[in-house]
Parts: structure tokens; sequence; C-alpha cells
């Protein structure tokens, strides 16, 4: 077992050739980052045969999973530019602000408001339908990649490919817009 001190903050452990680390409860892995203050002496180094390589497999496969579903949730993926600043519309309020800028336009409204906690934009309706548009295009591309990157977990057999798995590649630019 090899562990090494990673920024001060943090331990990262590797376990040997053909050996997995037994974390408690019944979960395996061959690679944990803890931190510093975690008891390093509650993980033990087994011999991979000792244990059933289709639960080491099921579990790391669930925790990538868990990992992929926090980052597609997370602002690294949630998240445009207006004028600088980072903004998110859930899908539901997307949807609602659509049809109310709609309704703006057809009773002749110009302009609408739009809020993020307590940054105020007042936009052109016809600009704000845009930018809903592109949004909603962006999320879809999004949610394909997160969809694609699930997959691709679940074909796999390999523990070391689970593990070293990048579901941070593949998602669009975030968008940009700039309005006055």
């Amino acid at each position: 077992m090899k562990i090494q001190t990673k920024q001060g903050e943090l331990i990262e452990i590797f376990a040997d050739k053909n050996k997995v680390l037994d974390i408690g409860d019944g979960e395996y892995c061959t690679y944990v980052c803890v931190p510093t203050s975690f008891d390093t002496s509650t993980i033990k180094e087994i011999p991979i045969e000792d244990v059933d390589e289709n639960n080491i497999i099921y579990q790391a496969k669930q925790k990538k999973i868990e990992q992929i579903n926090m980052y597609d949730i997370s602002t690294n993926v949630n998240g445009f530019y207006v004028n600088g600043n980072h903004l998110w519309i859930p899908r539901e309020t997307r949807v609602s602000l659509q049809n109310s800028t709609e309704i703006l336009m057809k009773n002749d409204i110009k302009n609408v408001t739009l809020w993020e906690g307590t940054m105020k934009f007042v936009l052109p309706c016809d600009l704000l339908l845009h930018m809903l548009d592109e949004l909603e295009i962006y999320a879809l591309q999004c949610f394909n990649i997160t969809a694609e990157h699930k997959a691709n977990i679940m074909e796999m057999t390999d523990i070391s490919d689970i593990e070293k798995y990048d579901y941070t590649i593949g998602y669009p630019e975030k968008l940009t817009f700039n309005v006055d």
C-alpha cells in the first residue's frame, strides 16, 4: 500500500498490484483520497482474490455514477454568463419564463426583468427568448454528455478503468451573453 500526502490537506492511498483497499462496510477500491485527519489505520489492504470481483466492480460503478451525478448538478456544468455574472436558470423556471415572456410580447410589452438573487437584468423580450432557446440547447447537450458518461461506466468491466474515468470531459463551453 502506497500512502502520500497531497497539498498538505489530503492523503492519497493506492493499493498495490493485485490488491484492493478494504475501506469498511463492505466497500473496496484500488484508490482512496481522504483528509489528513482521517485515521488511515482503519484501511486495510487485502488480496483482490479474497473479494467477490463483481461486488468490487459494482461498487466502483455506483461510486463513479454518483460522482457523475454530482458533477452534472454542479456549477461546472449548470451555468452561463450574463455580462460576466455566473447564473443558472433551472428547467422549470426556463419554461415558465419563456411562457411569461411570450405573454408579455403578445401584450406589446417590450422588456422583461430577470432576477438572479439580488442582481436585476432588464432585457428585451426577444433577446430573453433567444437566450432561453440557447440555454435549452446547452442543457440538452449537457444531459446527453452526462448520460453518455454513465453508459460508458456501466459497460466497463475493469475497476482501474472505472476509477480513472474522466467524466468532466465533453461538456460544451458555457454560454456567454453580453447585454446592455
